[in-house]
């Protein structure tokens, strides 16, 4: 799924890269360069590849950035915001605050809910907010 979202796929020696992302439900293409945000010894500051020599999780992070502004703009997040940005899909979220899911995770229901979403290929995520009380 990924790799469908990169125009051009192999390295660029000018450093240019399409980048193709869903905004509001549209896939639009995002240019964006190669320079990278690097700590001043090496590395880059925010996401970065576990092999070296692969540059598609920084150049990515940095079409999100430009779409919302700025790498500050990615300090929070909504997963299902994020699946919809790269896959075009619709989304739902189950949150806590809802009293149906509340329930259900208390019965025990929302763990089946779940393993059928798994089962038929859904993406799942999980996050957690520091608002909600205890």
């Amino acid at each position: 799924m990924i790799e469908r979202l990169f125009l051009n796929q192999e390295y660029n020696y000018e450093g240019v890269y399409k980048i193709k992302l869903c905004l509001g439900g549209e896939w639009e293409e995002i240019l964006i360069d190669d320079l990278i945000p690097c700590y001043p010894l090496g590395g880059p500051i925010f996401s970065h590849n576990t092999l070296k020599h692969e540059i598609w999780l920084p150049l990515l992070e940095k079409a999100f950035a430009k779409v919302h502004g700025s790498y500050k703009g990615l300090l929070t997040g909504f997963p299902p915001d994020a699946f919809q940005t790269l896959t075009g899909f619709p989304t739902i979220s189950l949150t806590l605050r809802d009293e149906n899911i509340f329930n259900m995770l208390e019965s025990g229901d929302i763990w089946t809910t779940l393993l059928l979403y798994h089962s038929q290929g859904y993406l799942l995520a999980g996050s957690y907010d520091s608002e909600i009380e205890t």
